[in-house]
């Protein structure tokens, strides 16, 4: 087909030097206009694209846009212009299923969506079109027009339907998904028969660490490992990496190490090099630490008439639980001066040593989190007697927290504090009754052997 181009008050047919746009394969003519042929597989079914052309006008360059339809409009009968045509505008969609982030968590099924277009001609008789889904069920209909399984075309007129759809199922094998549109025509009874197919693959996004039973986790610690499928496995596919990771984050092409620094969204699948699908993705921060158990500690060498000889050992873990933050270490970083000054019986130079949370408190230690992040258990103690004539006082720790990781020498290297810095306290009365206090838990003891504490705890992690 050849498109004049006007392009002045006077008509003037312009030398078309050049075509871009559309699907399909265009080629200037020596002389004017546009001739173009359907691309193998074309899947327009007809649809107008909006080309750029360049002409040779009057010795001038210049450009102009035209609007044609392809030449694909229908499957043409050349004796009475009846014809159908259907086709995927894509052809496969990619879905996930439902997910849960965390108990309670629940996200709906997303998926990319595909155009089924069926354009059917009349002709001289009219007739009718009967259209149906080979494994339909992979697919669900998204929006668009109802799709009947029959409609009519009266002669001399056209009908189309657009009708969008999303996957449903994974396909069993690639274009398995078959939408065919058979034309019955009014009088003589022949058939036209147009077919389009489709595959529906189904994507998951799988951590190595299972919490909870999770096992489609969107959400997910800083350097957590996660295991990316698809369905058919037989449908070529690649990892695209989009924010702060980098594509050497990609191992074995199918898991990707989450970067080391909060992001949202930084990863699509390239399925077939025909649909990039990005799903719903969150890399996230330690934000503070929880204790899980609490037990008093007992001191059989305590000495009665002393104060002092308590404590409580606590099973500590980073928060949050429902993302696996195993690839990092952890430490309560040493505080020299912290700006909280000790009281009362505290205030004496003989406790200088311990009036802050210094290394010799067994501050700044790395400890490697386990994948359900259990960080440390701790003791918060005061494990010797104390003499003297007691008084109220109090001497406060103010400890932060850091998480760290291994560097290129295998030297772990902080990154950033985070969370909010805790406390730790010891507390003594005119009676000599100490209290050791930490995350909410406390044990104390008087000099004459009487014990009491917040609580032994076995809570379930």
């Amino acid at each position: 087909r050849s498109y004049e181009a006007h392009t002045s008050p006077v008509d003037v047919l312009p030398r078309i030097l050049s075509v871009y746009g559309g699907c399909c394969s265009c080629r200037t003519n020596v002389l004017l206009g546009i001739s173009w042929a359907c691309a193998e597989g074309c899947r327009c079914v007809g649809d107008e694209h909006s080309l750029s052309a360049h002409a040779e006008w009057e010795g001038y360059s210049i450009e102009f846009y035209a609007g044609l339809r392809c030449p694909c409009a229908e499957e043409e009968d050349d004796e009475n212009g009846a014809g159908v045509k259907i086709a995927f505008d894509v052809d496969l969609v990619v879905f996930e299923n439902a997910y849960t982030n965390a108990p309670g968590e629940v996200y709906s099924r997303r998926s990319s969506t595909s155009t089924l277009t069926c354009r059917a001609a009349g002709g001289q008789f009219g007739g009718s079109v009967t259209v149906t889904i080979a494994n339909g069920g992979k697919i669900e209909r998204t929006g668009g027009d109802d799709l009947p399984g029959a409609f009519a075309v009266p002669a001399g007129e056209e009908a189309e339907l657009y009708t969008y759809f999303g996957g449903a199922e994974a396909s069993d094998a690639p274009g398995d998904v078959v939408a065919t549109a058979v034309f019955t025509e009014n009088m003589t009874g022949r058939q036209l028969t147009s077919a389009t197919t489709l595959t529906a693959v189904r994507a998951e996004l799988c951590p190595m660490v299972r919490i909870d039973g999770l096992e489609n986790r969107h959400v997910a610690g800083l350097g957590e490992m996660i295991e990316c499928r698809v369905f058919p496995q037989d449908v070529p596919w690649d990892l695209v990496v989009l924010g702060n990771g980098r594509e050497t984050n990609i191992l074995e092409k199918t898991i990707f190490c989450c970067p080391f620094v909060a992001e949202s969204n930084g990863l699509a699948f390239r399925v077939a090099d025909a649909v990039s699908y990005r799903p719903y993705t969150q890399v996230i921060e330690p934000v503070g630490v929880v204790v899980s158990r609490a037990i008093e500690i007992v001191y059989p060498e305590a000495v009665s008439n002393q104060a002092g000889w308590a404590g409580v050992k606590l099973d500590m873990f980073i928060v949050p639980t429902n993302v696996c933050f195993g690839a990092l270490s952890v430490m309560e970083v040493p505080e020299h001066d912290d700006g909280i000054a000790p009281t009362g019986y505290f205030a004496d130079d003989s406790f200088a040593s311990i009036w802050h949370h210094t290394e010799m408190m067994r501050a700044g230690q790395w400890h490697e989190l386990r994948n359900d992040n259990f960080f440390m258990q701790d003791f918060a103690e005061c494990g010797e007697g104390l003499l003297g004539d007691w008084a109220d006082g109090q001497i406060t720790w103010r400890i932060p927290t850091a998480w760290g990781r291994l560097a290129d020498d295998d030297e772990v290297c902080i990154s950033s504090e985070f969370g909010v810095p805790y406390f730790q306290v010891f507390t003594m009365d005119t009676n000599g009754t100490l209290r050791v206090t930490k995350l909410g838990h406390w044990a104390e003891r008087s000099p004459d052997g009487t014990r009491r504490c917040s609580s032994n705890t076995e809570a379930r992690h």
